[in-house]
């Protein structure tokens, strides 16, 4: 017997002389040509093949040679097998009906496929499309010489005889457009082509261009029983009657995005207001006019209709030009659209706070805000500005006077700023700026106030406490200072429209001074190098003294410039003011006035009295 291991034929017999005959007839080789090795004894100690069976391992190529040999006839099996596969099919049936005939062809099998059978062919034909199935004929398509061959079996029934899809095409009654329907097909019927189309198309006598792509792609989807639009015609364009081209950038408050530069978002900027300004051209008159006729799907003229002339109607502060064409307003405001008519009112209002809601407001007239302005927010109008509750951390601006009857608490950053004057009830902590009058009801602490011409509190109290106020001509209030000897100071007899531009010069006065003395300090250095013969600074110092010496003489340039225009300031606001100080009750200790660059220090209490300027000295007179 022959063993196969992994690698090696084993051979295994009662002795070797049987073990060495199997091989040679295994194998078909000469005993004595074979090459074995011998693997075991039944005795280990005595000679191979006395006693017991033994094994022997077949070597050198006989090994090789038999699974060659083996190989070989399984790839013989493989391609047999493969041939016998390609030459096996399964018989099967084709039906068609070319007419009205039923056809029936019989493909019989081929080598081990599925044979087909005369049950195979009625289930086939057990269809309601089919009628007069002919049994003789059904049965003559499977005899053996007649395979392959068609035969009529049945006739096709009428009901289910294939029809192409029919067009239908309908214009709609306008003439300016023609629709499509489908009617389906039956049974394998089919669709029409694109260019069949087309000819039916213009058959009718239709002229306006086809949409190749709606036609094609209902096609192409078998679209049926839905009607779709695959030609129209150019329809007319009615005149405009006579209407405004309005010229304004915002028909009304307009919400907008701020981006600051860097990319974050002003959320107190939300808002745009239509701003309009005094004889602005807001928008032009444009008359009526003819239309443009159009045309049909036929190619037949449809007449356009004519725009009608119509007069414009005008709101409230807008006037037309004496040539009627132009739209102009006669005030500075806001335009607003009412039912369809443009008004320009003067004054905008806001009921409520000015806050995220409304944003920053800046408006071309007055403004009135029936709640407050939250801190943080700005208003800036052209007009003036009212504000109902109190009014903090804020900034408002006006061309006009700013009147705030709830007061005034600004936290030392509000800011109100008026062309002309300022009425509140109270201010404290803030700054006050107007170009005429300052006035306040109550009180006035701790602020910053400028005023053009006056600034008064002789109201209820009528009190100044503290804080720094400049007034071109008079300060008048009912109690000025406190008890405790509030540090206040009055300042008048100035010029204060022009205090700013002189604090400004001043500045810039100081700053050359210094730049001047830093110039000197380095050329002394240079010098003294030089003469020292020191080489602690690279480069020429000769070079660089003269360098120094001509930014020296532009600052005296700019020094002496500077100081004739500080002198040319300080007497102009010096000039036609009379500066003058009114307590009505008392004034208390602590109070410094300044009445034209004279100074004087309230050391007790004044009453009732009037402070100005008589020959270089602040004198105090009776009221």
């Amino acid at each position: 017997m022959g063993v196969k291991d992994e690698n090696n034929i084993i051979i295994e017999a009662g002795s070797l002389e049987e073990a060495l005959i199997k091989a040679s007839k295994q194998f078909g080789v000469e005993r004595e040509n074979i090459k074995y090795e011998f693997i075991s004894d039944s005795h280990d100690d005595a000679p191979p093949g006395r006693f017991g069976g033994v094994k022997i391992k077949i070597i050198d190529d006989f090994f090789v040679r038999h699974e060659r040999f083996r190989n070989e006839i399984a790839i013989d099996n493989l391609i047999k097998q493969a041939e016998a596969f390609a030459n096996t099919k399964d018989g099967f049936i084709r039906l068609e009906v070319i007419g009205d005939d039923v056809v029936l062809t019989i493909y019989p099998h081929v080598g081990a496929g599925k044979p087909v059978t005369i049950k195979d062919a009625y289930e086939r034909l057990n269809n309601p499309r089919y009628i007069g199935l002919v049994k003789k004929s059904i049965m003559a398509a499977f005899e053996p010489d007649k395979v392959r061959k068609p035969h009529v079996v049945a006739r096709l029934n009428p009901e289910y005889k294939d029809v192409d899809a029919r067009p239908v095409f309908e214009a709609a009654g306008d003439k300016m457009g023609l629709y499509l329907k489908f009617v389906p097909p039956r049974g394998f019927g089919k669709f029409p082509k694109y260019d069949e189309i087309e000819r039916l198309v213009y058959e009718l006598g239709v002229k306006t261009q086809i949409d190749r792509q709606v036609v094609e792609n209902a096609i192409k989807n078998r679209v049926s029983n839905s009607s779709f639009l695959i030609s129209k015609g150019d329809a007319p364009v009615n005149g405009s009657d006579t209407r405004v081209e309005w010229r304004v950038e915002r028909m009304g408050p307009e919400k907008i995005v701020y981006l600051r530069p860097d990319g974050s978002v002003d959320f107190k900027k939300v808002y745009l207001l239509s701003n309009i300004q005094k004889d602005q051209v807001i928008g032009d008159v444009l008359n009526a006019t003819s239309g443009i006729d159009g045309r049909d799907i036929y190619g037949e003229a449809v007449p356009a209709k004519p725009g009608r002339e119509k007069n414009i109607a005008l709101g409230k502060n807008i006037v037309l030009n004496e040539e009627k064409t132009k739209i102009m307003s006669v005030i500075d405001g806001q335009i607003k659209f009412e039912c369809g008519v443009a008004n320009v009112y003067p004054v905008h209002e806001i009921y409520g706070d000015v806050g995220y809601k409304t944003g920053n407001i800046e408006f071309a007239g007055s403004v009135v805000v029936k709640g407050t302005v939250l801190d943080g927010f700005s208003i800036k109008a052209g007009g003036n500005v009212y504000v109902e509750n109190p009014v903090g951390e804020a900034v408002i601006e006006a061309e006009g006077d700013i009147c705030l009857p709830a007061g005034f608490i600004g936290k030392n950053k509000g800011v109100l700023k008026s062309a002309k004057s300022v009425m509140v009830k109270f201010a404290e902590g803030g700054t006050i700026e107007a170009k005429e009058r300052v006035v306040a009801d109550l009180v006035i602490i701790h602020s910053r106030v400028t005023a053009g011409d006056k600034i008064e509190a002789v109201g209820k109290r009528g009190q100044i406490i503290g804080g720094e106020l400049f007034a071109s001509n008079e300060i008048m209030a009912k109690t000025i200072g406190a008890p405790v000897g509030v540090a206040t100071r009055l300042n008048l007899g100035f010029d204060t429209l022009s205090l700013g531009y002189f604090e400004s010069i001043c500045s810039d006065f100081s700053f050359t001074e210094k730049e001047i003395e830093k110039i000197n300090q380095a050329q002394n250095y240079l010098r003294l190098s030089r003469a020292r013969g020191e080489k602690k600074i690279e480069g020429d110092i000769d070079d660089m003294i003269k360098r120094l010496d001509a930014t020296r003489a532009m600052l005296e340039t700019k020094w002496e410039y500077l100081h004739g225009e500080k002198e040319r300031v300080l007497k102009e606001m010096n000039t036609e003011t009379r500066g003058v100080v009114k307590v009505i009750d008392v004034m208390y200790g602590g109070v410094t006035i300044n009445i034209k660059n004279v100074l004087y220090n309230v050391q007790s209490n004044i009453i009732s009295s009037a402070l100005h300027l008589e020959n270089q000295e602040v004198r105090i007179f009776p009221l």
